[in-house]
């Protein structure tokens, strides 16, 4: 799973982190095996609307909605890793599961 130190996911949550990490290797056209959680999204070259890209799949792909605003501010994405996060905590609100947690990448 491209080097990345993952604690305490369940089988569940690393298949939705390989599909998350998928999904960003392709809008953004950076191989997987790049895609380092601690990376600053800027460090990657990842534009801004490629990141927008990205969000529509992953709300298309996981039928999810995912907020970038939060109390009427914009989310920012600092690293690869915030952005992931984000991601699986928005899909265990979706459809939590049986053992309550959130998922954190690390």
């Amino acid at each position: 799973m491209s080097g990345l130190a993952i604690k305490n996911l369940s089988d569940t949550t690393s298949i939705h982190l390989e599909r998350i990490l998928a999904i960003i290797s392709k809008e953004c056209g950076i191989p997987v095996p790049q895609l380092l959680l601690d990376s600053s999204i800027e460090s990657l070259g990842i534009a801004s609307i490629d990141i927008v890209q990205s969000i529509f799949e992953l709300e298309t792909q996981f039928d999810i909605e995912i907020s970038v605003l939060s109390a009427g501010t914009e989310v920012e994405f600092v690293t690869l890793r915030a952005l992931v996060d984000h991601v699986l905590n928005t899909i265990e609100r979706a459809c939590p599961p049986s053992a309550a947690h959130q998922y954190v990448a690390v």
